[in-house]
């Protein structure tokens, strides 16, 4: 894929003698003409990169927010059989706060007695989960506990914000996050998990 590099535009500022007289009215007039052009002119090579970015080709460009946000597919796993994710959810992780949010999407109990307490935790991989070869994969980002939710009830743009579990930085790369939906299971007093959330969109570390 072609890549564009979005470099700083710089202006050649006018400088000016101390010796010089001043401008007269008509030199002034075109002088200004003359900053007209070179502001179009810019504005010009502006617009290039907005319609290679409208094309789909990649825009590069150096990452000043450490701030990385993907969302989810919209479709379901298909594995929640008795709770699930439902919808678009949203991971944004800030490495200058060390810090990940999830944003949903719905959580739905789809039985009809109320779940017992559940969990929801962030994993990132450097490869997209596989449905059809569903293995645990990846570091740990999130653990958030949750309350129950009611027979046939659900929980709606939910909002789960925590410190980063890793010590050191991963390495540079590409990363998918996935989601899982556990239950806690009173016999074992561990979470079994109910459902996942895939992402096709990755964050791109330097």
């Amino acid at each position: 894929m072609k890549q564009i590099i979005l470099a700083a535009l710089f202006v050649t500022p006018l400088v000016l003698n101390a010796q010089e007289k001043p401008l007269k009215p008509e030199q002034v007039k075109k002088e200004n003409a003359a900053t007209a052009i070179q502001e179009k002119e810019v504005a010009a090579q502006k617009s290039e990169a907005e319609v290679a970015l409208a094309e789909g080709k990649e825009i590069v460009v150096k990452d000043t927010t450490h701030v990385y946000s993907v969302k989810s597919v919209a479709e379901n796993s298909g594995f929640g059989q008795a709770l699930a994710f439902e919808g678009i959810w949203k991971v944004d992780l800030n490495l200058a706060k060390k810090e990940i949010v999830v944003t949903g999407g719905t959580m739905k109990n789809l039985t009809d007695k109320p779940s017992n307490n559940l969990r929801i935790m962030v994993y990132f991989a450097d490869k997209e989960f596989d449905l059809q070869k569903p293995d645990l994969i990846g570091t740990e980002f999130l653990t958030s506990d949750i309350e129950t939710i009611a027979a046939q009830g659900k929980k709606e743009s939910q909002s789960f914000i925590s410190e980063l579990k890793i010590e050191t930085p991963l390495p540079a790369g590409r990363y998918y996050p996935y989601l899982l939906l556990g239950e806690l299971n009173p016999q074992t007093q561990q979470y079994d998990v109910k459902d996942i959330k895939v992402f096709k969109e990755f964050i791109s570390l330097p």
